[in-house]
């Protein structure tokens, strides 16, 4: 399964994947580690892939790329960043470890100047930057999404 996220949706990939370590959330050291997140998973993954559920693969092997773009818990130290953002996300993602599992599968885009994912000024610039992501990085994100998965195939027996 390949999950996508933009904005808020991203960030909610990234708390699927790695967990929140914000006031109020569970303290996760660890993906998978957070009360609830066999039942969401294993709905989305029932949603997408029951195929490979009944031949017994885990969750986190069927998670084969994620997309982040404009992540709102975007964490400039995070080894996944592959844009120009210096600035931290307006909700900062203070664990990134969390998420070193799924470095070889996971991406986040956050432009410098981004109101939310970089924490830049609410200005209509910021604003037309945060709205830019799939214009700009689409058919490169496609391109990767869909080598990760061949990959996947060519590894994975059916």
């Amino acid at each position: 399964m390949a999950l996508m996220g933009y904005s808020q949706g991203a960030q909610v990939v990234g708390d699927t994947l790695c967990g929140r370590d914000d006031k109020g959330f569970v303290n996760n050291t660890a993906p998978f580690t957070a009360p609830g997140w066999k039942l969401s998973m294993c709905f989305i993954f029932l949603l997408f892939n029951l195929t490979d559920l009944r031949r017994g693969l885990t969750i986190p092997v069927q998670v084969i790329a994620a997309i982040q773009y404009a992540d709102l818990a975007f964490n400039t130290t995070d080894s996944f960043h592959i844009d120009n953002a210096t600035t931290n996300g307006v909700f900062l993602r203070k664990n990134v470890t969390a998420c070193d599992p799924f470095k070889p599968v996971l991406r986040s885009y956050c432009d410098a100047g981004d109101t939310w994912c970089a924490g830049a000024p609410d200005t209509p610039a910021g604003e037309a930057i945060h709205g830019s992501y799939v214009g700009i990085y689409g058919n490169e994100t496609v391109d990767w999404v869909v080598g990760k998965y061949n990959a996947f195939r060519a590894t994975t027996p059916v």
